[in-house]
């Protein structure tokens, strides 16, 4: 054996690998390993179709579970604002103070809490229209993400609201004066 059959084998043992090899790196295997160049169109969207159908339940179940957490979380605004209202007719009422703009507080919280029933609504549609039979699955789960985020920022604005009820029943009761004052140094 001389230095040129060994210079020959390896090179000819390369080249039939890669020859041998490269069809199958070539392939295109996106969805379950599958090769999607062989596929005819049909079975395609049958596979996509698949994997939708197995992402269906859990959708809706993260979905259900978010629009019950809103609904939580209202209960337990809705408890705080019971619970100062109560106090302001039991206790400051009683007392011969007042709020001057009570109504108006107490009917801003009201509208507030009506909207956020109006987009947890919208969002609890877009989950039953969730389907992936008719190919808008993805668009109602962006829609459902919109409605959702729009219901985020109305308990933000409702939690607002139920604070500034707070803080006005407590400054009245407590003769907290709302203005700041500069005490002279010594």
């Amino acid at each position: 054996m001389n230095k040129t059959s060994l210079l020959i084998k390896p090179t000819i043992l390369s080249i039939t690998f890669l020859l041998l090899t490269s069809p199958v790196f070539a392939a295109n295997t996106d969805i379950k390993g599958k090769n999607l160049k062989s596929l005819p169109k049909m079975e395609i969207s049958a596979v996509k179709n698949k994997i939708c159908k197995s992402k269906e339940e859990d959708t809706k179940t993260r979905m259900t579970q978010l629009t019950k957490l809103v609904a939580s979380m209202e209960t337990v605004f809705d408890r705080i604002a019971e619970g100062v209202k109560k106090y302001y007719t039991d206790k400051v009422l009683t007392s011969g103070k007042t709020v001057t703009n009570y109504d108006k507080l107490v009917k801003d919280i009201a509208d507030k809490k009506a909207l956020i029933q109006t987009q947890l609504d919208k969002a609890k549609s877009d989950i039953g229209n969730l389907n992936c039979e008719d190919g808008t699955a993805k668009n109602t789960t962006a829609q459902f993400h919109t409605n959702m985020k729009a219901v985020k920022e109305g308990l933000k604005n409702y939690r607002k609201s139920v604070n500034t009820l707070i803080v006005a029943v407590h400054t009245v009761d407590k003769n907290i004066k709302v203005s700041p004052t500069i005490t002279p140094a010594n």
